[in-house]
């Protein structure tokens, strides 16, 4: 018998590629996940150069868990610099349930939101009482 399931995108550890870990802690305030360079993912399992070479590439997000009474943004932010201090949201989604998300992005489309892209993160927005278990990494586009 033949197995038809596929893995869309591989769990990727790697500091160069990993917003937030599996297993990482509930967050129950405003906050951003760690910052990650789009240009520079050579330690990624499935990028073996300086820098991105496919424009294109995904951003996984799996929520684990969620408490929502007033409401939850998940947001994907971008910036031209590493302290994200001009954050745009390129995607976002609203009180997310337990289940996994992919974000599709091509670098060109990123620079026509935000002038020279250089770094990404994944943002929570939480209103009162309100939490969010995720993890989140950047990977290959997927192609199916």
């Amino acid at each position: 018998m033949a197995m038809t399931s596929r893995v869309k995108h591989q769990y990727d550890a790697e500091p160069a590629a990993l917003f937030r870990a599996l297993g990482s802690a509930a967050v129950v305030a405003d906050g951003g996940s760690d910052v990650l360079s789009i240009h520079q993912l050579s330690a990624a399992y499935w990028q073996g150069d300086n820098e991105n070479a496919d424009k294109r590439f995904d951003i996984v997000v799996v929520v684990e868990a969620t408490t929502v009474t007033t409401g939850i943004s998940l947001q994907v932010q971008a910036d031209d610099a590493v302290d994200m201090a001009s954050a745009v949201a390129l995607a976002s989604l609203a009180d997310p349930a337990p289940g996994v998300y992919t974000f599709s992005f091509n670098a060109d489309q990123i620079a026509d939101q935000i002038a020279d892209p250089s770094h990404m993160r994944v943002f929570i927005d939480l209103g009162a009482s309100d939490s969010i278990t995720y993890a989140a990494w950047i990977g290959p586009h997927a192609k199916a």
